[in-house]
């Protein structure tokens, strides 16, 4: 008889992704990015509770992946961060700002001083190091961590990075305070919240360079010039749920002659 093992493998991580759902009608730390990088009609669609894709068995994994490298880390940090060292660290911790609420993956606090640092934990690939290595980290983490500093009135926050890849070293950046930045953040996430209409997509991504192979575009002529241009949406359309169920997405209202 056959034992089917992906098919139970595949329903066991579903039925834990299931268990670990969150309130996707209300507003979390995390969210601050969409005043950032983040398509803010992405936000208010989740917040209507649109119709959406169902995550796929590789986003499941991969999540499930991110979450047991931050876990793996934790428990590391521990044996060192133990009564000896001066400092304790605890894992998920719950916070919030009014009715914006989050868990920071791990608080340091000092046993001889009152002194609090917040570790944002972050798992990425390979590509994506040796671009932080030059640029430095992500806004949108930047963003979100320093609201978690915010609402535990820590003192400042370290964004920790592994490859989940395995092939390169961690890496680590001091993020300090940044109050108002949050605080502008909130209001404009708050904005999309009370929205009665959706908010506009993203513009198209315009270029002359061929996307990549599997990347959906359309063939302009004109637009930067006499050259040849390639018509794609940003990457944020590519990996949101809502695409092509509940938003046409940039590519979309590009093709309709919307500006």
């Amino acid at each position: 008889m056959a034992l089917n093992l992906t098919t139970r493998l595949e329903d066991q991580i579903k039925r834990e992704e299931k268990a670990r759902a969150w309130d996707e009608s209300a507003l979390h730390v995390s969210d601050l990015w969409y005043a950032d990088e983040g398509c803010k009609r992405q936000l208010w669609l989740r917040l209507q509770n649109a119709e959406k894709r169902h995550p796929t068995m590789g986003e499941l994994l991969m999540w499930r992946s991110g979450r047991r490298v931050q876990h793996d880390t934790a428990e590391l940090l521990t044996k060192d961060f133990g009564p000896g060292s001066g400092w304790t660290l605890v894992e998920e911790v719950p916070c919030k700002i009014e009715e914006v609420t989050g868990f920071a993956d791990m608080v340091l606090r000092c046993y001889t001083s009152p002194e609090v640092v917040v570790v944002e934990h972050k798992t990425q690939r390979g590509f994506a190091f040796s671009k932080m290595e030059g640029e430095g980290p992500r806004s949108q983490h930047v963003i979100q961590l320093r609201g978690y500093l915010m609402a535990l009135n820590a003192d400042y926050g370290i964004l920790l990075y592994r490859d989940r890849d395995g092939s390169n070293r961690p890496l680590e950046y001091i993020v300090y305070r940044g109050d108002n930045d949050v605080k502008q953040a909130l209001h404009q996430i708050r904005l999309v919240r009370d929205m009665a209409e959706p908010p506009q997509e993203l513009d198209a991504v315009i270029s002359t360079h061929k996307p990549k192979k599997g990347v959906e575009y359309e063939l302009s002529q004109g637009e930067l010039g006499d050259k040849t241009t390639y018509v794609q949406n940003p990457w944020q359309c590519e990996y949101c749920p809502y695409y092509k169920i509940s938003c046409q997405g940039a590519l979309g209202r590009w093709r309709e002659g919307v500006v």
